[in-house]
């Protein structure tokens, strides 16, 4: 079964000295490495290269992918595309216009995979100054909201539901609005501190 991911917009460009920080961070989290094109596979075995400790039994090692690239060379049959609307409330929010993503992926769904997707996501977002795509609408393990939620209900309405339910926290929590298959409707996007603050809270969870 699959897990969550996560993807990391950032503004820097894809040197090849950030694609050395970006193995030997990988190889200090997992040690051998599956490769594929733009990036490679490991089973996290530790945390602490991300200033953390262990949370969960030593021997559940969750296998994760980490993949990077260029925004404007995304394969579109891989890669989910940005539209030029999202592209402009991504720059509002940021602060600046992304050119390299690193897209962040568990293969297993458990609350391990979450938590150790959540802690690398925090690092790296924080080391580069990235903004953080939740890669859809960020749910509590219980989908409180979500469960609340008509069939009928407005973007807007949706958005404002989510707003009171994560009112209080930490860092920018966003909602960014596109146009869908079934209509306009909207993806979450946080930044470092949000995240910081949302792994400390029990019914943390990733998008899936």
């Amino acid at each position: 079964m699959g897990g969550p991911d996560i993807r990391i917009l950032l503004s820097q460009s894809l040197t090849s000295t950030f694609q050395d920080e970006l193995k030997t961070l990988c190889i200090e989290l997992g040690g051998e490495m599956r490769r594929y094109p733009h990036g490679f596979s490991f089973n996290v075995q530790t945390l602490r290269p991300l200033g953390m400790d262990w949370p969960f039994e030593p021997d559940a090692y969750p296998p994760v992918s980490v993949s990077v690239e260029d925004l404007e060379e995304m394969n579109e049959s891989t890669y989910e595309q940005y539209s030029s609307d999202e592209v402009e409330q991504i720059v509002q929010i940021a602060g600046f216009s992304p050119i390299t993503v690193l897209d962040l992926g568990a293969h297993s769904n458990g609350l391990i995979s979450h938590y150790v997707l959540g802690a690398l996501s925090l690092y790296l977002a924080t080391k580069y100054q990235g903004l953080i795509d939740l890669m859809g609408i960020l749910n509590d393990r219980s989908f409180t909201v979500w469960k609340q939620l008509s069939k009928e209900a407005e973007v807007q309405q949706a958005i404002k539901m989510y707003e009171a339910y994560f009112l209080g926290h930490a860092g920018h929590l966003w909602s960014v609005t596109s146009e869908g298959s079934e209509g306009p409707w909207f993806g979450h996007y946080c930044d470092a501190e949000f995240m910081a603050w949302w792994l400390k809270q029990s019914e943390f969870y990733l998008v899936k």
